[in-house]
């Protein structure tokens, strides 16, 4: 047991030493150039989503959902009543 945990030191050593002195400027300037340029949200393709219906089909599918809840619970219909208000603007 004791050779395996000093066995396993020596690799994660070696590992650890296999690049001395290296130089991570030139890559963190690319990385930051890189998260820069690149767009973090969808509001490029907000258009084409709108165009396919995605939006509706997802409030429909969480409507069926919430109505399904509803009816095996036995919950008053008000509820689904204030759910439809609230998400078919």
């Amino acid at each position: 047991m004791h050779v395996s945990s000093l066995l396993t030191s020596a690799l994660v050593a070696g590992l650890a030493l296999a690049h001395p002195g290296h130089d991570h400027t030139k890559e963190m300037a690319e990385r930051r150039e890189y998260l820069a340029t690149r767009k973090t949200d969808l509001s490029h393709c907000a258009e084409k989503i709108r165009d396919r219906g995605l939006q509706k089909r997802a409030i429909r599918r969480r409507q069926q959902l919430a109505d399904n809840w509803v009816a095996k619970r036995g919950l008053k219909s008000m509820f689904s009543f204030c759910w439809r208000a609230f998400y078919t603007r």
